[in-house]
């Protein structure tokens, strides 16, 4: 009675085995075929020494959100001008090299250099009993500029040894329009062209309405110079006086005669020659100074500081991101030639860039991400 009862069980035990046998091929048939949902997927980091040249691509992009806030910034200073400094119009100037402010400098020293020794000339002159050289003037008929008639002229008095000639070939190179003054580009972190930019900026905002926007380093020399005249005279009265020495009448004027032309000898020598270290020479640097110094300048400077870039490809299941945090910081200032100093800082600009990467880079999209842009400021009606 007892055994049909076991053969029962034991086949319910057997059906069983192999029910589970059957789910667990099944399982192992799914898992073949399905991803493990539970795997770490991970995230490559690239970093490098310097920067990517996409990374310099972003960054200058970042510099392009700085001179959005820097263009609002100089002309909402701008607007606080007391209106004696409009009565000339503003002219703005763009520069991102600082040192060309020397070059103001160097306009003072050289006009009051060449004033003094003009004047020592023209007493030595009077003390020789010789005329005084013919400037303004060319020959019968001559017409032209002033700048035209002296370089007529020049040539035919006496060499001051070479450096007349100096002078008379500077002055031709200025009218062709041929002799480029002005400070080099400086791009530190490889971001280049912010001066160009903010110019750009500025003449897109309704305020710059009426203002002049220039970028200091694609300025032509100024051709009337007023330093260019004020060298060209003493170097013709220098040759004036040189050729008088010789035959004069006055022994008792001759040494302080001769140490005057030796003086105008070195100091258009020293002019006229370029700096051992690179550069263009002290009176093209003159020629810059002065037109900096133009009624109604203003002077915007902008420098980047700092630039920097992080990289991040990320990875899921189904979808990969590219992300890229870029971020360029600049030193800035706004002021007039004589030191009134309207407004200075520091801006950084912090911009997020993005794609997927599944099939290409598609989605790109870039924003601002820190700070806020700067807004015009808001008047009256």
């Amino acid at each position: 009675m007892g055994e049909p009862a076991d053969s029962g069980l034991s086949q319910q035990v057997k059906e069983a085995q192999l029910i589970e046998k059957l789910a667990k091929a099944r399982a192992a048939a799914i898992a073949a075929v399905t991803p493990n949902l539970t795997a770490t997927v991970s995230k490559d980091s690239v970093t490098a020494a310097g920067t990517t040249g996409l990374a310099n691509v972003l960054a200058q992009l970042d510099a392009e959100f700085v001179a959005d806030d820097l263009a609002v910034l100089a002309l909402n200073c701008l607007e606080r001008l007391e209106e004696p400094h409009r009565k000339d119009g503003i002219r703005v100037v763009v520069l991102d090299d600082v040192s060309a402010l020397a070059d103001i400098a160097t306009r003072f020293l050289l006009s009051e250099q060449a004033s003094q020794l003009t004047t020592q000339a023209q007493a030595c002159l009077t003390a020789l009993g010789a005329p005084p050289p013919a400037l303004g003037a060319g020959p019968p008929g001559q017409g032209g500029t002033e700048e035209e008639r002296l370089t007529a002229v020049a040539p035919a008095l006496p060499a001051l040894g070479d450096v007349a000639g100096q002078v008379i070939t500077l002055v031709t190179q200025l009218l062709a329009g041929t002799y480029q003054v002005g400070g080099q580009a400086i791009t530190p972190s490889d971001i280049g062209g912010l001066d160009v930019l903010v110019a750009q900026k500025m003449r897109e905002q309704p305020a710059a309405s009426g203002i002049s926007i220039h970028v200091d380093r694609f300025e032509p020399p100024r051709r009337d110079a007023q330093i260019l005249k004020d060298i060209t005279r003493l170097a013709m009265i220098g040759a004036g006086l040189a050729a008088a020495l010789p035959g004069a009448g006055a022994p008792g004027s001759q040494p302080h005669a001769q140490a005057v032309a030796a003086s105008i000898t070195s100091f258009l020598s020293a002019a006229m020659t370029a700096p051992q270290a690179g550069g263009p020479p002290p009176i093209a640097q003159a020629i810059h100074g002065e037109a900096l110094e133009q009624p109604g300048t203003v002077i915007v400077y902008a420098r980047v500081t700092a630039a920097g870039d992080d990289d991040v490809v990320g990875g899921q299941l189904w979808h990969d991101q590219w992300h890229h945090l870029t971020g360029v910081s600049v030193e800035y200032a706004f002021f007039r030639p004589g030191g009134d100093v309207l407004g200075t800082g520091v801006r950084t600009v912090l911009a997020a860039a993005q794609g997927s990467m599944h099939q290409g880079l598609t989605d790109f999209d870039r924003q601002r991400v820190y700070p806020p842009a700067v807004r015009p400021a808001q008047h009256e009606a």
